[in-house]
């Protein structure tokens, strides 16, 4: 039985960097003459998912952290930043702590 073929064509075979000719012809994969390969710099941490995760695990604020955290999230995601897990895990913390403080307040339990 025939194998199916890939759609996208044939595979290009691959070939070594290319890179400048030296003065003796061969090409250069060190030195001065070298292809220049730029470094990436890691993607950086959303700082609203820090602050979330801060303000819901020091319980301070927690309608706060909460918003912070859904902004948080919302830039993560436009942006492609790091950090969604932190927001997440502020999100829920802050929720909780809101939760408590409502059940709380509406229970006089306070005082």
């Amino acid at each position: 039985m025939p194998r199916p073929k890939r759609p996208g064509g044939p595979r290009r075979p691959l070939t070594a960097p290319t890179a400048a000719p030296t003065r003796t012809g061969a090409p250069a994969l060190y030195g001065p003459h070298a292809p220049h390969t730029p470094y990436a710099p890691p993607t950086p941490t959303n700082p609203f998912a820090i602050a979330s995760l801060l303000t819901g695990i020091l319980c301070c604020l927690p309608g706060v952290g909460l918003l912070l955290g859904v902004v948080a999230l919302v830039q993560i995601r436009k942006r492609g930043q790091r950090g969604r897990a932190a927001a997440a895990i502020g999100s829920a913390l802050s929720g909780i702590g809101l939760g408590l403080a409502v059940l709380l307040l509406t229970t006089g339990a306070t005082g």
